[in-house]
């Protein structure tokens, strides 16, 4: 995300990232603009030891509690970002597509935004086999019909 807000930045943009203030010397340090959200929430330091408990836990309990660290970034960005949006003039959004709360914020102050894949692609669309298959792209119709079926299994 760093390297494609720099290029807009290059192309005359300002960008400013809107994160968990444990990013900002990072981001600082890249050169962009930074906007905090979830100071109280998610403290200096919070990050790394969400990080270490993650770490130590394993199958089912690590999943439940990534789904409640997702679902406490939610409530943050649910909370404060329209806001941050508001007060900063955003016209634009680029949201990193794990977070699904921004695209809702986005949507309800009318927001053109564009979802950010930084890591798998977990799109769920016909064009795209599931990202949990071993399925290879493939451009027929054969293909699309496979890959909605993985999806709504």
């Amino acid at each position: 995300m760093i390297a494609l807000g720099k290029e807009l930045q290059n192309r005359g943009h300002q960008v400013t990232v809107i994160n968990l203030v444990d990013s900002q010397e990072k981001i600082i340090r890249s050169s962009l603009h930074f906007f905090p959200v979830g100071e109280k929430d998610f403290p200096i330091g919070s990050t790394q030891q969400h990080l270490n408990r993650l770490g130590g836990l394993t199958g089912i309990a690590a999943f439940e509690y990534m789904i409640t660290l997702f679902l406490a970034w939610d409530r943050v960005y649910l909370n404060e970002l329209a806001d941050r949006l508001r007060h900063l003039g955003v016209d634009f959004l680029l949201i990193d597509q794990t977070q699904l709360a921004p695209c809702s914020v986005a949507d309800f102050l009318d927001l053109p935004y564009v979802n950010i894949s930084n890591a798998l692609i977990l799109n769920y669309e016909i064009g795209v086999p599931p990202v949990q298959t071993s399925w290879r792209y493939h451009p027929a119709c054969w293909s699309k019909l496979r890959n909605l079926w993985g999806i709504s299994a």
